[in-house]
């Protein structure tokens, strides 16, 4: 009796092992606790002919000279590791970090996953193609704004919050239909403008309009009529009419009814480079 209850045991024992069992990470294999990763297949559950794991970005900025900033076309903010990085053409020539460039659009080859952090991250990332230059039109509004940051700087002092408005001039709202701008941000170049300034200053940044931040009680409007932004500053850069390779736009820096800057200036693109000239300033 007892040897027959020990070969039905090994039987059933048997009979179990016959499914797919996935075991549970490794301790050594679990990621930081600041970080969720999203798997991809393992390769036996990928289609057959499949690629490895890409995705299609755009370089938004060095964070310093081994890590860039990339964002993709749905506004997903990504880090990379570019020193150890295999860099190539697309005709395979191979390329070091010095041959990036804001703007470049890149196609990023990874064996793990995607870490949900914010920016997000390429687990074991094993090379990255740049596929075509991009104009820096990111990198023009970074400049604008750093323009519109010095001057008057006084305004700037004790401030927490920078607020960005990229709406169309009050003009242009009455025209039907509204005039689509190819050279206002994309929301995923606004993202990338955001976390840069964050990073940088180490304020909260948004984007916003005047009635909304009065709405939502950033802006203080006194009985007698003075506004104030007492935690922070809203900026406006708003394009206004456009040619094949220049913009005319508007911008400033508001604080206060008496402490703020504007000015309108045009932009221009040759051989891929931005440059743009501004009116002087009319300070408040």
């Amino acid at each position: 009796m007892k040897r027959l209850l020990a070969l039905l045991l090994a039987a059933l024992l048997l009979t179990g092992c016959r499914g797919t069992i996935c075991p549970p990470p490794k301790v050594e294999d679990t990621p930081p606790e600041s970080h969720t990763i999203c798997p991809t297949p393992p390769p036996d559950m990928v289609a057959p002919g499949a690629d490895a794991p890409t995705q299609d970005c755009t370089i938004a900025h060095f964070l310093n000279e081994n890590t860039a900033l990339l964002y993709d076309e749905d506004g997903a903010l990504y880090t990379l590791g570019i020193t150890d990085l295999l860099i190539t053409a697309q005709d395979e020539r191979v390329l070091s970090p010095d041959d990036l460039a804001v703007g470049q659009r890149v196609s990023v080859f990874f064996d793990g996953g995607i870490g949900l952090s914010y920016p997000g991250f390429f687990v074991e990332p094993t090379k990255l193609i740049v596929r075509e230059a991009s104009t820096n039109l990111l990198g023009l509004y970074l400049q604008l704004f750093d323009e519109l940051w010095e001057m008057d700087s006084g305004i700037n002092d004790g401030i927490s919050v920078l607020a960005f408005d990229f709406g169309s001039p009050f003009y242009q709202l009455l025209l039907t239909p509204p005039v689509e701008r190819s050279y206002a941000l994309t929301q995923a170049q606004k993202n990338a403008l955001f976390f840069i300034l964050g990073s940088r200053l180490g304020y909260e940044v948004f984007e916003s309009d005047f009635e909304t931040l009065c709405a939502d009680g950033y802006i203080i409007e006194e009985e007698s009529g003075f506004c104030h932004f007492p935690g922070g500053l809203l900026f406006e850069l708003k394009v206004e009419e456009e040619c094949a390779d220049s913009f005319q736009l508007v911008i400033s820096k508001w604080r206060s009814s008496l402490g703020a800057i504007l000015t309108h200036g045009e932009a221009s693109c040759i051989d891929g480079r931005w440059s743009y000239t501004l009116a002087p300033f009319a300070i408040a």
